[in-house]
């Protein structure tokens, strides 16, 4: 596109809306999260939209150029050539300034250029609307049919809002010595008859709008006193500390930099004069965001621990307490949504995504509990069989059955017990009932089993294997010792002993006394009896 002057790129320009009234949905998301970091925006992440209205080559993509040091192009007058669609960029101070095109008093007032006027209203904290002094009191040469359009959409799009539009008119070439006021004072009485000329639900135009009026000199015949106005408008959008700054909080839109692309779209497919869909309102829209982001930020962590039990179940093991575990993950990612999305608890789309979320988790907590169930039912199963088999050789099997499906039942009852979710309806009464008709029938067929049979041939066999078992005990006994020892010097002896059980008797003879005498060993007796206890212990 041809350009009047040159000017330094100094941020991106997209094309919102092109010249067949395509909305850039390739691009955008792109853009405001490159453009609009996290670190350069408030708590809210609200985004300060600024757009310029005004008719066809009035020069608005220049004046957009200047105030805010952007980057669009400019064409050269009468060259048949201007903006088309709706082109977004980026000003030096972080406000997204969009260019719109303009309406053209030769073609009238067409669709796309009133949808892209409803686009710009729905997203801008401020619109200027650049005029011609030249060209008040004209209605399409001055653009009074898009100003009858902002004035029809406010009413519809913020229609029970408390919502207030401000429209800055920036009057062009005005360079003779008419007073400003005379000049606003013809703009008033035009945008009251434009009001006036609308259903506007008993609203009044106070109610809705706040103007501020501004002249500019001719840009090339003045061009000093032209840039030093344009350096004191830009401040007033730029500088918060300025006497006349004009971005006050009750014009913000509070339109996050996350939901720009979300809202900016349902804003442009819903101006489409071809569907019967009602535009909804900006904070119905904003709602929708907030609740979708709370929704997102709740559901990933969520869903990435039901996916770390899940694949837990898979390999064949149950999740321990988890009935409580749920329902803490539950309760959690709930409280967290509510708290999240508090500001906008009269919202219906806050409860439909409540209960989405709801929804979402409880269907694959059920999936898990079910998976859950069906272990239990298997290895209650085989802790049946593994009961019978231990049981098999005795001889009152019979009685042990009963018994061991009271046990496994009891078992399966108290596991499934702790699967359950309070604030879900779980029950695992069906599946209880499943495992005790499984339990008894395989119990009556059990003795007969060929399993059965074979366990007990191989239990008999090992037990016949075995060597008795050795018998622990601890006797206690009489011992009786006897000795003769008749005089003489021989070395005869005779030793006899008799026992039974732990009793004992010993008897001695050695025909010696005389020699153990002569040793020494004193008076040595004839007979000499000594009795004893004796102890016997058997490990």
């Amino acid at each position: 596109m041809a350009s009047a002057e040159s000017v330094t790129p100094s941020s991106a320009v997209l094309q919102l809306v092109n010249a067949r009234g395509d909305f850039n949905t390739d691009h955008f998301e792109t853009f405001a999260a490159e453009h609009f970091p996290d670190d350069q925006l408030d708590e809210d992440h609200n985004l300060v939209t600024i757009a310029l209205l005004g008719s066809r080559s009035s020069g608005k993509s220049t004046l957009a150029n200047r105030l805010f040091d952007t980057a669009f192009d400019v064409v050269r007058p009468f060259s048949g050539r201007a903006t088309q669609g709706c082109v977004a960029a980026v000003s030096a101070s972080k406000q997204l300034i969009l260019d719109t095109q303009g309406s053209d008093g030769r073609d009238g007032h067409n669709e796309k250029v009133a949808r892209v006027a409803t686009l710009a209203l729905a997203l801008a904290d401020a619109l200027i609307f650049n005029l011609w002094a030249a060209d008040l009191g004209r209605y399409e040469a001055a653009g009074y049919s898009l100003l009858r359009t902002i004035f029809m959409e406010h009413v519809r799009i913020f229609q029970g809002e408390p919502v207030k539009t401000l429209i800055v008119f920036v009057i062009r070439d005005h360079d003779d010595d008419s007073p400003l006021d005379s000049l606003k004072s013809i703009l008033l009485n035009d945008i009251q008859t434009l009001w006036n000329d609308i259903d506007a639900n008993g609203a009044s135009l106070s109610d809705l709008f706040n103007f501020e009026f501004v002249s500019l000199p001719h840009i090339r015949h003045r061009k000093l006193q032209f840039d030093q106005a344009v350096s004191e408008l830009s401040q007033r959008f730029s500088d918060p500390n300025h006497p006349k700054f004009l971005l006050h909080p009750e014009y913000s839109r509070k339109i996050p930099v996350e939901g720009l692309y979300n809202y900016a779209d349902v804003v442009w497919k819903d101006t489409d004069q071809d569907k019967s869909v009602e535009l909804p309102g900006k904070k119905d829209l904003v709602a929708a965001y907030r609740c979708d982001v709370a929704y997102d930020s709740q559901q990933r962590p969520s869903l990435a621990q039901l996916n770390r039990w899940t694949s837990e179940v898979d390999r064949g093991n149950t999740i321990p307490a988890f009935g409580v575990k749920a329902s803490n993950l539950l309760e959690s990612a709930l409280a967290k949504y509510d708290r999240d999305t508090l500001s906008h608890a009269s919202s219906p789309i806050r409860a439909k995504k409540r209960s989405e979320l709801q929804s979402s988790l409880q269907s694959r907590v059920r999936s898990l509990f079910n998976k859950q169930i069906l272990l239990l039912q298997n290895a209650a199963l085989q802790r049946f069989k593994k009961i019978l088999l231990s049981k098999v050789t005795n001889p009152m099997y019979e009685r042990e059955t009963p018994i061991a499906l009271r046990s496994v039942d009891e078992w399966f009852a108290r596991n499934a017990e702790s699967l359950l979710v309070p604030s879900m309806r779980l029950s695992y009464r069906s599946a209880r009932q499943e495992v005790q008709n499984a339990l008894a029938t395989y119990g009556e067929g059990f003795a007969n089993s060929p399993t059965a049979q074979l366990q007990a041939m191989q239990q008999m066999e090992r037990q016949a294997q075995r060597a008795p078992p050795r018998q622990r005990h601890i006797e206690f006994g009489l011992g009786i010792n006897a000795a003769c020892r008749p005089r003489g010097f021989g070395n005869f002896q005779l030793i006899t002993g008799y026992a039974r059980g732990p009793h004992t008797m010993q008897f001695t003879l050695v025909n010696d006394k005389d020699a153990a005498e002569q040793e020494g060993q004193g008076q040595v007796p004839f007979f000499r009896i000594q009795p004893t206890i004796n102890t016997t212990v058997d490990l």
